[in-house]
């Protein structure tokens, strides 16, 4: 049972693990719920425990105890004759009631467990800059839940992502199927007043069942595509603690308060999470893709159609008051790209690009910036549809990803 802080004044002391229950991920998780220390991990063949981190004077090991109500996920034992200065449980609560001091306590432990997320191995925060993960300490969560708890069910609408630090979860899912004639889902039919006769009158039924998709434990994470839908998500999953558990908790408002500025990372998060799944939105919202994603069209002699969506979205982004300087800027992207004889022409229908040309060339003093809207979407559709499934199979998107560091 955990009931008290221990501080090392002298000496060394290890914390040690059960050998199978020592994977890069719990191991992280597990320091940053037990103690200070640090250390490389060895498991020697056929040992029953494994050292996880070594303990010198000022180290430091216990104090979730103080906070939380879990048992102790790991042992610690001395290596040598140690003097420890010990705070127990109760002594803790009764000062709490002079100083309350909990609150900055459980900041102290987030902010461990947050500089522990980089050591996680999670795909898509292994790009984000250490000093961005470390401002994410402000806006993450510690939930602690007991047994049996449900964290959110299937169908419900995603708004936060967790990753575990001590406990458990398991997953589940459940499958409807619809029945007619009051049979089975294997297809048994019957007639509704049982009797076999006359003519037959059906009904319809429902079965579900439920299907276990797997456990997860500490350093794991579920939840994340809450995170990069910009639509509502709705959960796929049943999610419900085996165990008392902590868990790390961030919602899809903080994230994208801390991320949404900066567009390259944010895209690079969900590509890291979205892998050979991305959207061609996602692709083109990182400076690598746009580059990658020309390549591929040049080689398929379609590239004017990107460089069309770049020059639009730059007239878009302009911010230019000179309404003459902004007028010859979209009669040059007409000209480049839309007009009859135009060098890079794209493929767009007749009505629409006479409509943009009747605009450019009207008397109205007002230019929309958003002239080439339906334009560039008509475009993006094209690509969607017929390019970017080549795309995701080509080499350049495996070198793109490559380049993010995505395997």
């Amino acid at each position: 049972e955990a009931d008290k802080l221990s501080l090392v004044l002298s000496g060394v002391a290890q914390v040690t693990a059960k050998a199978d229950l020592t994977s890069e991920q719990s191991v992280a998780m597990r320091r940053s719920l037990e103690c200070s220390g640090d250390r490389k991990i060895e498991v020697a063949t056929g040992a029953e425990d494994v050292t996880i981190a070594d303990l010198k004077s000022g180290d430091y090991f216990g104090e979730t105890a103080l906070v939380f109500n879990i048992d102790r996920t790991c042992s610690v034992r001395t290596a040598e004759k140690c003097l420890f200065l010990t705070v127990h449980k109760t002594d803790f609560e009764n000062f709490l009631k002079i100083c309350p001091i909990e609150e900055s306590l459980k900041r102290v432990i987030k902010q461990r467990m947050v500089s522990k997320l980089s050591s996680l191995g999670i795909p898509f925060l292994n790009g984000i800059p250490e000093e961005m993960l470390s401002s994410l300490g402000a806006s993450v969560a510690i939930k602690e839940v007991p047994t049996d708890h449900v964290l959110f069910q299937q169908g419900d609408i995603g708004e936060s992502f967790y990753i575990i630090v001590h406990g458990g979860v398991r997953v589940d899912t459940t499958t409807t199927a619809e029945s007619e004639n009051g049979g089975s889902a294997d297809g048994g039919k019957f007639s509704e007043d049982g009797s076999g006769d006359g003519d037959e009158a059906t009904t319809e039924s429902t079965a579900t069942a439920n299907n276990a998709l797997g456990l997860l434990g500490p350093g794991q994470y579920f939840g994340e595509m809450s995170l990069v839908n910009s639509e509502c998500h709705l959960r796929t999953a049943t999610v419900t603690s085996t165990q008392k558990s902590i868990l790390l908790s961030i919602d899809k408002e903080s994230f994208q308060k801390l991320f949404g500025c900066n567009n390259n990372i944010l895209a690079e998060f969900e590509l890291r999470l979205l892998k050979d799944r991305a959207t061609l939105k996602q692709v083109f919202a990182h400076s690598l893709g746009i580059a990658s994603f020309r390549e591929f069209l040049e080689a398929e002699h379609a590239g004017e159609n990107i460089d069309f969506w770049v020059a639009v979205k730059d007239f878009r982004e302009n911010d230019e008051d000179d309404l003459g300087k902004r007028k010859e800027q979209a009669k040059q992207i007409f000209v480049t790209f839309c007009a009859e004889y135009a060098d890079r022409q794209v493929n767009l229908p007749h009505s629409m690009l006479a409509e943009i040309d009747e605009r450019l060339h009207g008397d109205d003093d007002r230019l929309s910036p958003a002239i080439f809207d339906a334009s560039t979407q008509e475009i993006f559709r094209l690509l969607e549809k017929d390019k970017f499934p080549r795309y995701k199979n080509s080499s350049q998107f495996k070198s793109f990803l490559g380049r993010l560091g995505i395997l």
